[in-house]
């Protein structure tokens, strides 16, 4: 039975690897959307739903963490992808364990504390509830934040996914990244809604 599971989470981690940014991107907008709106029509979670489209947000933290530069490399050779609060990807994001970024493996990690978030190279957090006051004490910290709730980049995170027209997308606030001190490489950007279109300041090519 173990065997089976470390089997199952192997494949897994192959199947977010394949997905690359342009897969991801493709899936959100023709799946996690859509099973959304059927969820609240429903009155009821889909389960299998949900799943893959944590799985398929994972594919992109790890394309985030690609392509994206921080200003020095960290001491350690962890390479640390945090949740902030609920953890929401269960295996799809465990699955990308041990997987090098610049020469450093991932580890994911729940994270309950400010000095613990500092830590980390990536940040999500599910829900408001969950970064309170955080974005303002990680503000000029080098973590390339990322969420699903609305307004996030708007209130000071870099990266939100957002829902348009039923279409799963994510918008980058430059603002946010360049006080960072992180930058976001120009094939990330074109995909992107710039929530700051007139300060470029972290765009880099590819």
């Amino acid at each position: 039975m173990i065997r089976r599971h470390r089997i199952a989470g192997r494949r897994l981690g192959r199947s977010i690897l394949a997905l690359g940014l342009v897969g991801a991107l493709a899936m959100m907008l023709a799946f996690a959307a859509p099973a959304r709106a059927q969820e609240a029509a429903a009155g009821e979670p889909g389960a299998a739903e949900r799943v893959r489209e944590y799985q398929i947000k994972a594919a992109f933290l790890y394309n985030f963490a690609i392509l994206t530069e921080w200003p020095e490399a960290r001491s350690d050779t962890a390479f640390r992808i945090c949740v902030a609060g609920a953890n929401p990807f269960g295996a799809s994001l465990r699955a990308l364990a041990g997987k090098k970024v610049k020469g450093r493996r991932i580890v994911p990690r729940q994270v309950t504390n400010l000095g613990e978030a500092r830590r980390c190279d990536i940040l999500f957090v599910e829900t408001a509830a969950d970064y309170g006051d955080l974005l303002e004490d990680l503000r000029d910290a080098p973590v390339l934040t990322v969420s699903s709730t609305p307004g996030f980049t708007r209130r000071g995170g870099i990266i939100g996914f957002t829902v348009e027209g039923n279409r799963l997308r994510f918008e980058v606030n430059l603002t946010a990244a360049r006080r960072a001190g992180v930058v976001l490489r120009s094939r990330l950007l074109r995909l992107a809604k710039i929530v700051a279109p007139d300060d470029r300041a972290g765009l880099r090519g590819n």
